[in-house]
């Protein structure tokens, strides 16, 4: 029985073995033969098609998640303008669908990063890539054909493929950031240049986010015809099948032109080591409170703005958004940009400081009792930025920093499993609180929350440059291939 860690040569074992290294086929005979990959399947992907897979499979996350956020007030108005009563609305959403349409996408989110993650860890990245971008094809085409008659049947049929979605998109998630970190040598490279490289995979998830609104204006545009909401909001959902396809069809063909023999492979532990542990609480846990502020506002921001702005169009309220949603590539940039001088733990703590200075001023603008416009937009503007700097960008990095590529994709997983657990948790609270106390109280609950994000980032991850320290789960072992 050889012991061999992971990923290093094999000249000092012997001339010739053939054996498993967690989870790793190693077929040694001569100096020049290299790994080969059997569960992470890094060798299937270059370099180039691993990172532009996981940059677009980044875009398909935001914009089949948030295409419901303006395709649902599209689907309650008439002819582009906002309708109060319902008995006017093009499709009236029934009370339960306005309380579980957005969970339900992120209950189905939870379930696939959880899901998927291992799955990425047991069968290889670009596997489980596929199946999570053929999910959410069959989710967004469902959503485009969602039950024609009675608004009943239509919202029942979008609350089933949004779960559907949601899943898939969840499975993206850990799979796309293994994807780019495993298109270069992590274990070779610092933590800035590891940074660097996800997070200019994750920024297109800014894009994909501000995508469905842009989608959305052109649609609005059209001239008046029977049926014109239905067409709009349809067309929204699905132009969402594009990007996942893309990503299938380029994953698919890599598999295809670089696919290994199957292999024999390690059954995987379940075990947490208190190392383990103890890194999980801070990427889960801030990644729950930064998505409890982040979905808590951006999900419900058309929303807001109806409600602080009133009397306007979809059209106005799409423009409004797009500006805003335009400025979140201010935040990811910066954010890309000075993890070259920071650490990414102190990259986190400054953006949830900015957050709540950010929530603060919106709330005291919000409550007054006739806000000036201009003052409130630039607030609006300054929040956004704050959303998508600092902890938008570190916790996605910082799993694929911390953790063993042996279950990185299966922790980060269950990290971002945490954060839409938060984002749930805003999606739910946001509706409650803002009609019982209003859009104000609101900001001011997720300031609240946003500090609560920087202290536990400092307790739990600190402030210092994060380092490779965690060694792989030690139950994994080598066992030799007959």
């Amino acid at each position: 029985l050889a012991q061999v860690p992971a990923g290093l040569p094999c000249d000092s074992y012997g001339e010739t073995m053939s054996f498993m290294i967690y989870g790793e086929s190693v077929h040694k005979d001569g100096e020049n033969e290299k790994l080969t990959t059997a569960v992470r399947g890094g060798d299937a992907l270059s370099t180039k098609v691993s990172w532009v897979a996981a940059a677009v499979a980044n875009f398909a996350i935001q914009y089949n998640i948030g295409a419901a956020n303006i395709a649902v007030p599209i689907m309650k108005s008439h002819m582009d303008l906002v309708v109060g009563n319902s008995a006017e609305q093009d499709f009236p959403e029934p009370l339960w669908a306005h309380y579980t349409l957005f969970g339900v996408a992120f209950a189905g989110t939870i379930a696939g990063m959880l899901v998927m993650g291992y799955v990425g860890d047991v069968v290889g990245t670009p596997t489980a890539l596929c199946a999570t971008n053929g999910l959410v094809i069959a989710g967004a085409l469902g959503c485009a054909m969602a039950g024609f008659g009675r608004p009943e049947l239509v919202y029942s049929s979008l609350v089933v493929f949004r779960f559907v979605v949601g899943f898939g998109a969840g499975g993206i998630y850990p799979l796309s950031a293994v994807s780019a970190a495993d298109s270069v040598d992590t274990e070779a490279m610092t933590e800035s240049e590891i940074a660097r490289t996800v997070g200019a995979a994750f920024f297109w998830q800014t894009p994909g986010s501000l995508s469905p609104y842009l989608v959305a204006l052109a649609v609005l545009q059209i001239p008046q015809f029977e049926d014109q909401t239905s067409f709009q909001f349809r067309a929204i959902f699905a132009l969402g099948v594009v990007p996942a396809a893309f990503v299938l069809l380029t994953t698919l063909a890599s598999v295809q032109s670089g696919a290994e023999a199957p292999v024999r492979r390690v059954t995987r532990p379940t075990g947490v080591t208190p190392e383990h542990f103890k890194l999980l609480v801070g990427t889960g846990g801030t990644w729950l409170i930064y998505d409890v502020a982040f979905f808590g506002f951006v999900v419900f921001l058309p929303s807001v703005l109806q409600e602080l702005f009133r009397d306007q169009s979809l059209t106005q309220t799409c423009c409004q958004t797009i500006a805003l949603c335009a400025l979140s590539c201010v935040g990811i940039v910066l954010s890309i940009a000075l993890v070259e001088r920071l650490s990414t733990p102190l990259l986190s703590v400054i953006g949830f400081g900015l957050q709540t200075a950010a929530f603060v001023a919106v709330g005291a603008v919000a409550s007054s009792d006739a806000p000036n416009a201009t003052v409130l937009l630039g607030c609006l503007a300054l929040l956004m930025v704050s959303l998508t700097f600092g902890p938008a960008l570190t916790t996605f990095v910082i799993p694929t920093i911390v953790f063993p590529a042996d279950v990185r994709s299966t922790y980060h997983g269950f990290s971002a499993a945490c954060g839409k657990v938060g984002a749930l948790i805003g999606a739910l609270l946001f509706p409650v609180v803002n009609d019982v106390a209003g859009t104000p109280a609101v900001m001011y609950v997720l300031a609240l929350v946003s500090c609560m994000g920087g202290v536990l980032s400092v307790v739990t991850l600190g402030i210092a440059p994060l380092v490779h320290k965690l060694p792989a789960v030690p139950q994994y072992g080598a066992v030799p291939i007959d």
